[in-house]
């Protein structure tokens, strides 16, 4: 299978459809679906940091990314203060309740199916976040072009973003109003 994940794409879309609708779509503009997985990414923090002080998860010193992809390639990446580590692991669960003991909180939880579409050098990919919505990822502007030409709608306010940082502002906003209450 062709690796998706790391690729990053011009723009990211929310799109207000459903993902069979989608997928009909650009099999009749004769993409074709050329892989489908899922992936769960779980982003854990010491609980030194101040989780509603995060801006960009780029932009933090320390923290632990628990990756499945598909259920046979679950691995977690270990950063701290520039330095970067990967592992295997064997087990999602144990690897989590193993940081909660090492005082590591649980930041983010993103459970996403993948479709990933292609024809010729074009790319799309399809990818429905539990809890969040549906987006689309893509390089050329010929996606949005199908999108409206059969009358789907999308937010066209934030083309330019990362769906993770869409999904820690989501984060951010539950926990301030569990806060205020």
């Amino acid at each position: 299978m062709r690796s998706y994940e790391n690729q990053k794409y011009e723009y990211n879309i929310k799109v207000n459809s459903d993902v069979e609708t989608l997928k009909k779509v650009l099999l009749k503009c004769h993409y074709q679906n050329v892989a489908c997985y899922y992936q769960l990414i779980i982003y854990m923090i010491p609980d030194s940091i101040d989780i509603l002080s995060i801006e960009n998860l780029l932009t933090l010193d320390s923290y632990v990314m628990i990756q499945d992809l598909n259920g046979d390639n679950k691995h977690m990446i270990y950063k701290e203060k520039g330095s970067t580590s990967y592992a295997s692991i064997d087990n999602i669960s144990a690897t989590k309740d193993l940081l909660n003991k090492l005082n590591y909180n649980e930041l983010m939880y993103l459970n996403f199916d993948v479709y990933c579409f292609e024809q010729e050098e074009k790319k799309i990919v399809i990818k429905n976040i539990k809890e969040q919505g549906i987006y689309m990822s893509f390089d050329n502007k010929e996606a949005i072009e199908i999108l409206e030409q059969n009358h789907i709608s999308y937010d066209h306010t934030n083309m330019h973003i990362d769906n993770e940082k869409i999904a820690l502002e989501n984060m951010k906003k539950e926990l301030k109003n569990k806060a205020n209450r």
